[in-house]
């Protein structure tokens, strides 16, 4: 499955239109799943799906309204943008029919962190890279696939 478009999007730290890309790409060894700029994920699956490895990269950010004091920049903001990539090494272990262990973990690189003032001065704070790790369960059942055919 492929795709193209636009998008008007704040994952940036700043309110954009993008154009967007698609491709979903699986077979029974590997899966391949696009949706740039946002998220890339290429991960090789291991007999009977127990176990699965790869790479991700994954785009976040946004922008935030605030008509607060902010003592650390000593001014009043009016928004907050920020974004992140993060890129690395990621594993699946598929525990029973529906429980997932998803670990992660890699660097987070380009940050950054403007605060816009109520006179639109940007006030940089952009951090530097750094590592990170990430763990989750999940809970997917898999699909019974006799009701994909709808008749109408």
């Amino acid at each position: 499955m492929y795709g193209f478009g636009l998008a008007y999007t704040t994952r940036l730290g700043r309110q954009l239109v993008i154009p967007m890309g698609l491709l979903k790409y699986k077979t029974q060894k590997f899966e391949l799943d696009m949706v740039l700029p946002n998220k890339l994920s290429a991960m090789v699956k291991t007999n009977k799906n127990i176990f699965s490895y790869g790479v991700k990269a994954g785009l976040n950010g946004g922008v935030f309204n605030s008509s607060s004091e902010f003592p650390s920049v000593s001014n009043t903001v009016d928004a907050v943008g920020y974004s992140r990539i993060t890129l690395g090494p990621a594993i699946k272990i598929r525990l029973r029919d529906a429980i997932n262990i998803n670990i992660e973990g890699g660097m987070t690189v380009n940050r950054r962190l403007e605060f816009i003032d109520i006179n639109n001065e940007v006030i940089d704070r952009t951090p530097q890279a750094s590592p990170f790790l990430g763990f989750g369960i999940s809970f997917a059942p898999k699909m019974n696939n006799s009701n994909a055919n709808f008749n109408f």
